[in-house]
């Protein structure tokens, strides 16, 4: 099973498993030999410096919206992070 980094709060990134999603005719998988973060939008992240830490993505909307007391963390959909 693969897995996975999860930011699950400032400064604390835990491994942990998922699940593939089946692959659809039109597309394919690659596996990284090796990935890390970024000084941008994932070192802000996990250094807890992130404007949107109380914010939700909405993928429809493709913007941010007020979380209403959710909270980003554990951040798990930065999917550049996994090894197998």
């Amino acid at each position: 099973m693969p897995r996975e980094f999860v930011v699950t709060a400032p400064y604390s990134i835990k491994f942990r498993e998922y699940e593939e999603a089946p692959l659809k005719p039109d597309e394919v998988r690659v596996r990284a030999i090796v990935s890390g973060i970024k000084h941008g939008t994932e070192m802000s992240l996990y250094s807890g410096a992130t404007p949107f830490v109380d914010q939700v993505f909405d993928p429809e909307l493709r913007m941010f919206l007020a979380g209403e007391g959710k909270s980003l963390y554990p951040a798990g959909s930065v999917r550049g992070w996994w090894a197998r």
